[in-house]
């Protein structure tokens, strides 16, 4: 005889009822199984003996509930101290041994205390985020019933195969194993409510009438009746489908009106329906991605990673979703990651993005999406002063693919786009004539193309090239054509094109600024006014921007004599900059202590000493409020910074072990570094004389 024991543990009084019920219904059952060779033992407090106190009557439960396979816990109004030891002797028996399996089922009730209710609230928690159990609510005593059912039936069912598994073959044993894999995980399986049919089965079963409720659940009235649901949703799903199509083609139409805040705010809540049709009901997963790319369009990066992570849970649990559509949506978290100054963590997302798409070159689609992807790569590294291990992966992919992105006219586009940023980095490190020799390539294919917004880019490039090779009338001719075009697609679209107009104008400031000091001042506000523009109607996000370009108008101000405007505009953009550290990005406090120093030189300069002191040390807590890795990655500025500071100490008659200390500081740093070997001889002798 198979005996399975069952303990239902609750509060004896508030439960009396369901404890009888429960009692009743499996006596019921042991009538059919008893001939089986099994028998259903439930234990509840009411069976152990009142012989005994209350301290010896618990130590008896404790090890009935170590010994019996199933333990049932039911929570009303609150949990008593019993009720929870021995729900932790179960779980403990549990880790240690594999049983009793465990079923928690709380009371839906409204009658709960509010000191009940924080207690069972907590234990709720406790369950979902420490133990990771499943429990269930329950509104009527059938729905605990059937849990049962099942539970015993599947386990008569493993009993009846080990008596039987001499006649069975050694691979089929393995059945069992998988049916035992699948209990243990305590899936929630069952619904809260019964249906009409699981309580006409349960009546059966209580009369006894094992036949009956086999009748009742194998009918096929209502086999037929799900079949035709299924159709349906099917058919509810197209026409969901069909929708999103409709609403996206509204997005389309939208993205290409005039983007105001307005729109802007339309255009978020139709996707947000969207995605939400699309979760619930399994369809059109692509609006998901198109949300995010959206939200990385304009700038709204922390929703935009938030929107892909639910496309992320998707993927993973999609056997459909290939290394190509893996390797799309790593690359756009890629993107949000590095617009939301997350630039370790966009580095990693560009890494896995890559060795997705490595996987799948075979297709020229795929191919145009990996040089995609590393051309983000490069520019991210660039960003993050690894310029040398940038300019590589140019180089790379300019050897491994120049000819087919050539040949390929598809590819055409991407090939001016990679060549250029190739030209960029090359422009910013000093190399000027291996630049030289790439923008005039991509020169000569834009001539054939209609593409306004590449011809803005590159003929901005081109300009600043020219200004290098102090050639100011070709620079200047292709900064007023790079103007004239971008100003037309800010006509058409201000919210996609006034970036670029703002850093045009800026750099059109600077090139001007020894020619018409006053025409150049109109162009760095008008940079700044774009900016804030774009920050008032659409996102915050701009507000760094907006922080850099009045740095650059200050710093012109300073170089040309308008000193005292450029204290005012500097403490604007430091102020920027404070907003934004209290969010939380190491990268704003690097850009606070840049700005800091270069105040700091400012004030000096106009013999402000107790200003620039303030500066002076307000930049050096900020960097020493960085991480050490963060810190590792600007050392240089780092030095600068301390070399500048015990200068401008030293002259000014401080402490000399301070000066000392913070020249030492930079030392330490620039003896690392061949590049700034003159800066270490010079402190050397700073710190000789000064010993």
């Amino acid at each position: 005889m198979k005996k399975i024991t069952i303990f239902l543990a609750s509060s004896v009084l508030e439960f009396r009822a369901e404890r009888k019920e429960l009692g009743d219904f499996i006596r019921s059952l042991n009538n059919i199984y008893i001939e089986k060779g099994i028998y259903y033992e439930f234990i509840v407090s009411e069976d152990v003996s009142n012989a005994v106190d209350k301290k010896r009557k618990q130590e008896q439960y404790n090890k009935i509930i170590e010994q019996c396979d199933y333990f049932y816990i039911l929570i009303g109004s609150t949990i008593g101290r019993y009720t929870m030891e021995e729900f932790k002797i179960a779980l403990r028996n549990f880790k240690l041994h594999g049983y009793p399996k465990i079923y928690t089922y709380f009371i839906n009730s409204e009658k709960i205390s509010i000191a009940g209710e924080a207690i069972v609230s907590d234990f709720k928690k406790e369950l979902e985020q420490n133990i990771g159990h499943y429990y269930n609510v329950y509104k009527n005593i059938d729905s605990i019933k059937l849990n049962l059912l099942v539970e015993l039936l599947r386990d008569s069912f493993v009993y009846n195969v080990e008596q039987d598994k001499s006649e069975l073959k050694s691979g089929d044993i393995l059945f069992k194993n998988n049916l035992y894999g699948i209990t243990d995980k305590h899936k929630k399986i069952m619904n809260d409510e019964l249906s009409f049919i699981e309580e006409k089965a349960i009546q059966e079963l209580e009369k006894e009438n094992v036949k009956g409720a086999l009748d009742i659940l194998r009918g096929s009235k209502r086999k037929n009746k799900i079949r035709n649901i299924i159709e349906s949703i099917e058919n509810e799903k197209k026409d969901i489908s069909q929708y999103i199509s409709e609403k996206y083609l509204l997005i389309s139409m939208l993205c290409n009106s005039e983007m105001d805040e307005n729109v802007m705010n339309e255009i978020i809540e139709i996707y947000n329906e969207l995605l939400t049709l699309s979760i619930k009901y399994s369809v059109s997963y692509n609006i998901i991605y198109e949300y995010a790319a959206f939200l990385f369009e304009y700038k709204h990066y922390q929703e935009g990673l938030r929107c892909l992570k639910e496309l992320l849970k998707i993927e993973e649990n999609s056997k459909s979703c290939n290394e190509y559509e893996k390797g799309i949506t790593w690359n756009l978290f890629g993107l949000l990651y590095w617009g939301d100054k997350q630039y370790y963590e966009s580095k990693k997302c560009y890494e896995k993005s890559l060795s997705y798409l490595k996987n799948t070159l075979n297709g020229n689609c795929n191919r145009i999406f990996y040089w995609y992807c590393y051309n983000n790569y490069a520019i991210l590294l660039d960003d993050m002063n690894l310029k040398k291990e940038a300019i590589e992966i140019y180089k790379k992919i300019c050897e491994e693919f120049e000819e087919e992105l050539i040949i390929i006219n598809q590819n055409k586009k991407i090939y001016i786009t990679i060549i250029h940023n190739y030209a960029c980095l090359l422009i910013e490190n000093n190399r000027i004539i291996e630049a030289k020799d790439l923008l005039e390539k991509v020169l000569m294919i834009i001539s054939t193309y209609d593409d306004k917004k590449l011809k803005v880019v590159v003929y901005n490039s081109i300009s600043i090239l020219y200004k290098n090779l102090k050639n100011k009338e070709k620079s200047l001719i292709y900064f007023q054509k790079a103007i004239q075009l971008c100003e037309e697609l800010c006509d058409s679209n201000f919210c996609l094109n006034a970036e670029d107009l703002s850093i045009i104008y800026n750099n059109y400031a600077i090139s001007i600024i020894d020619i018409d000091f006053d025409e150049a001042k109109i162009y760095f506000k008008k940079s700044v006014y774009l900016l804030e523009l774009l920050s008032y109607n659409l996102s915050d996000n701009y507000s760094e921007k907006i922080a850099r370009e009045l740095f650059n108008y200050a710093s012109s101000l300073q170089i040309y004599g308008e000193k005292e405007d450029a204290v005012d505009i500097y403490k604007r953009a430091l102020s920027i900059y404070l907003n934004l550290i209290k969010k939380g990005n190491d990268i704003y406090k690097i850009r606070y202590a840049e700005l800091c120093i270069w105040l700091a030189v400012l004030l000096e300069d106009l013999n402000d000493c107790f200003g620039a002191k303030e500066f002076y040390f307000k930049a050096y807590e900020m960097y020493n409020k960085l991480s050490y890795n963060k810190l590792k990655t600007y050392e240089i500025d780092y030095a600068i910074l301390c070399m500048k500071m015990g200068l401008f100490m030293y002259e000014k008659d401080a402490s000399l072990l301070a000066v000392k200390k913070i020249l030492n500081d930079a030392q330490r740093i620039f003896i690392n570094y061949s590049d700034y070997e003159e800066y270490s001889v010079f402190i050397k002798t700073i710190l000789k004389y000064i010993d």
